[in-house]
This record gives C-alpha cells, sequence and structure tokens, in this order.
C-alpha cells in the first residue's frame, strides 16, 4: 500500500468519537503507515519535528505534542456491531526518543479489524487531502463524503450525527445551534479548500428537523482515483531526503549566491524547487542591474516576500476569464451528469410503480382500452401486440407507458415534481431540462 494512503473501514468511519483536528490527522498519518500485506500494528517512528511540522503546532511546541499522544491513549473511539459493541483507545503506546528527537507510536490491537487485510467495505483517500482542513468535523464529513460519493447521497438524522460526532446532551441543544456549528462549518471549509464538499437539504415531517439528505459533489469528476496519484514521503524518508537535494541547484546557491551549504538545504527543504529557481532569476536579474548590493540576504528577502513580478491587471482579467470558463464547462458537465441520474432514477421509479399495476389489474381490464391506446400511440408495436400479445418484451414497455399516464396520479408522473423532491429545481426550455436552483437550507 502506498505510504500516506488512508484505508479504514466502514465501521471506523461511522464509529463514535470526538479528538481534536490535530488529534485526527495524527491518527490519520499513523494509519497512512501500515502497508498493505501487515497482519499485526507495528511501531512506527516519527520524527518529532516533521509531526510539529505537519500539525501545524509551531516548531519548539514538544508539550503540545506530548499532550496529542497521551489524550490518543485515553480518548475512546466507539464501535457498534450486530453483535457486539467496543470501547477502545487509539494508541496502545507513544515512546519518546528525545536524543534522536523521534517518537514510536502503536495502535491498539483491537482496532486490528478496522486497519488491516480490508478486503471490502472500506474507504481510501490521500492524506493531503485533510491536512489542510481545521474543523474535527470537516475531517468526519470528508471521510462520509469519500464513502458515499459512488451512491451521490446519503441520509443521516441527527440523533445519528450526534451519536457519530460524540456530541454531549448538553452541547448543541438547539438543531439552529448543530447545524450553524457543525454542519454548515463543514460545508462551508470542504467547499473552500477540499475536492469533495456538499449540499443537503433538511426534512421536517412537523415542526422539527429530525434528518438531513447530503449530496456529494466533485469539483473535478475526472479526476484521478487516491491510489494513482503522488503521496506524502514518510516521516523517515522526509529527514533523508534533506540528504538529496537537487546537486545543480545547490551549486547554483552556493556558488552565485554566496550561501553556505547549510543555508542553501535549508532553502530546499522549506521551499518548492520551481519557486526557488523563479527567485533566482529574479534576484539575478536584479543583480546585474544594480539594485542588489548584497546578494544573499536580498535572495533570503525575495524568498519570504515572493519577489516574482505581479500580473498585470490585464493579465488577471484573462486568467479570470479563463478560470470562469472552466468552471463553466465543469458545472455544465456537472449539471448533464445530475440529470441523467435523475431521469434514471425517476423511469427506475415510474416503471417499478407501473409493473406492479399491471400486476394487480385484471387481465380484461388492460385488454379492455389498452388496445385502443397502443394503435394511436405506436401502430407498429400494434402488431406485434396483435400476434405476441402483452408478453413481449416492445408491447410491455408501451403497456408501462400506458399504465403509468392511466392509473398513476399526475403529480407522480411528473419529473420536476420527483427532481424537487430530491433537492433540485428544474425548468424545462426548448424540450431540455437545466437546474435552476438547488435547493438547500
Amino acid at each position: 500500500m502506498s505510504k500516506n494512503l488512508i484505508v479504514k473501514s466502514y465501521e471506523f468511519v461511522e464509529a463514535r468519537y470526538k479528538l481534536t483536528p490535530a488529534e485526527a490527522k495524527l491518527v490519520a498519518l499513523l494509519i497512512g503507515q501500515i502497508e498493505k500485506d501487515d497482519k499485526d500494528f507495528k511501531s512506527h517512528s516519527f520524527y518529532t519535528n516533521y509531526l510539529l511540522d505537519i500539525l501545524g503546532l509551531g516548531e519548539k511546541n514538544h508539550h503540545h505534542l506530548e499532550r496529542i499522544t497521551e489524550n490518543l491513549m485515553s480518548r475512546i473511539l466507539k464501535i457498534k456491531e450486530e453483535d457486539k459493541f467496543i470501547q477502545v483507545a487509539f494508541l496502545s503506546s507513544a515512546v519518546y526518543h528525545e536524543k534522536e528527537g523521534l517518537v514510536n507510536l502503536q495502535f491498539d490491537p483491537v482496532l486490528k479489524p478496522y486497519l488491516l487485510e480490508l478486503k471490502e467495505k472500506f474507504i481510501k483517500y490521500r492524506i493531503e487531502n485533510i491536512l489542510s482542513l481545521r474543523s474535527f468535523y470537516s475531517i468526519r464529513f470528508y471521510e462520509l463524503l469519500v464513502k458515499w460519493e459512488k451512491i451521490g447521497s446519503f441520509t443521516m438524522s441527527i440523533k445519528e450525527i450526534r451519536r457519530i460526532f460524540n456530541i454531549k446532551d448538553n452541547e448543541y441543544k438547539l438543531y439552529t445551534d448543530l447545524k450553524r456549528n457543525i454542519v454548515l462549518t463543514a460545508q462551508k471549509e470542504l467547499e473552500e479548500t477540499s475536492e469533495l464538499y456538499f449540499t443537503f437539504k433538511e426534512f421536517k415531517p412537523s415542526r422539527k428537523v429530525i434528518e438531513l439528505q447530503f449530496f456529494v459533489i466533485r469539483k473535478n469528476p475526472e479526476e484521478k482515483p487516491a491510489e494513482q496519484l503522488s503521496f506524502l514521503p514518510s516521516p523517515v524518508e522526509v529527514e533523508k531526503s534533506k540528504e538529496t537535494f537537487n546537486q545543480e541547484l545547490l551549486n547554483r546557491l552556493t556558488d552565485s549566491f554566496a550561501l553556505s551549504e547549510k543555508q542553501s538545504k535549508k532553502i530546499l527543504a522549506q521551499y518548492d524547487e520551481t519557486y526557488v529557481i523563479e527567485i533566482l532569476n529574479v534576484v539575478e536579474k536584479d543583480y546585474k542591474e544594480g539594485k542588489v548590493k548584497k546578494i544573499a540576504p536580498y535572495l533570503l528577502k525575495a524568498l519570504e516576500d515572493d519577489f516574482r513580478p505581479k500580473k498585470t491587471v490585464h493579465e488577471k482579467e484573462i486568467e479570470h476569464k479563463k478560470k470562469g470558463q472552466d468552471q463553466k464547462i465543469s458545472k455544465f458537465i456537472e449539471e448533464k451528469e445530475i440529470l441523467k441520474n435523475l431521469e434514471t432514477d425517476f423511469r427506475t421509479i415510474c416503471n417499478e410503480k407501473a409493473t406492479k399495476i399491471i400486476n394487480e389489474l385484471p387481465p380484461e381490464e388492460i385488454n379492455k382500452s389498452f388496445p385502443d391506446w397502443l394503435v394511436k400511440s405506436n401502430a407498429f408495436t400494434f402488431k406485434i401486440y396483435q400476434t405476441k400479445g402483452i408478453k413481449n418484451l416492445f408491447v410491455r414497455i408501451e403497456l408501462q407507458k400506458y399504465v403509468t399516464e392511466k392509473y398513476l396520479p399526475a403529480e407522480e408522473q411528473d419529473f420536476i415534481t420527483y427532481a424537487r423532491s430530491k433537492g433540485y429545481k428544474l425548468e424545462k426550455k426548448a424540450g431540455e431540462y437545466k437546474i435552476m436552483v438547488l435547493i438547500k437550507s
């Protein structure tokens, strides 16, 4: 399995627990170290500086990291199965090696069925997809979206939302508070920063909202599956990679820009190579034009403040226009796919209802008026009916249409009404449907 590919069972995804964002990300980092063929949990080593950096804790905040690992040995994950209920801590141990700057972490063995040797009912995604998320609820919602993406939507009762997110009875007692602090917070952050986000629809049979239907949306439908994309290097590999820089670029920094090897390596570890090269070209140009006296300090300032030439208003307008066109195309493709799925589901439901009616109708009732309808609707199929009867496939299709028109209530035959029940307001123009409004709270 690729490093930092997060794979976990459905039971884990829907388990009851609450963590801080940093705690949730550390659990994900540890899951990312699991190999496909692992049969038992191993103790995995992380450089503490790496964890402080990637979790956004601050360069010297070791006490915070220690508090996080301590919490993960006491916070409880609750998993409900058909015949048992499990309460388990996330970590079984955290061993700090202060001289080496390492910490060894290991999962509790009880979690093995939910993280190791998974053959079915599991999700997988790249850890990069959650590292930028600031809310724990955004992380949990993201994993639910991954689970339900192929289906396209899922429904959760308010009670279920409270259970999964481990919301205490005295927290967010009012639905409006839960909606604002959990659902809308996650929705906003995912839409801004993630490739997967959601819209939702409220269900309230009376005056009280009892459940929400979530609609899964992917910004770029053509995006490759997670396992085909590049991944973060492992924590140990990150430290080792600092010794394998682009030698040509390293030489350029030391020879042409009067930096020490240590300074040069620090720059290449901190910044993307493409960005460094662009800044070097800017600094080199300024130096040749006599704008720079001390090249090394100027370079460090240029890297920190991004001295690359700013785009002109015209360039920004062109870029903005192109982005807008791309978004329109993406939206058009997405809308067509939604309409296609809606129409398929609608036809399936209508046909199922019609088939049920056909099976309940007496044969004489069908034979009384169906032939007259069929001869006007489809003369070719009427000839088949005369010789083959209603068991013929083409005749059955026409019979379903006939029964739908004659026996189903008008609102059940109306595609626009059906789409509205699924959260979409449609309008028909020139024989084609168009999504006008995505109905959400």
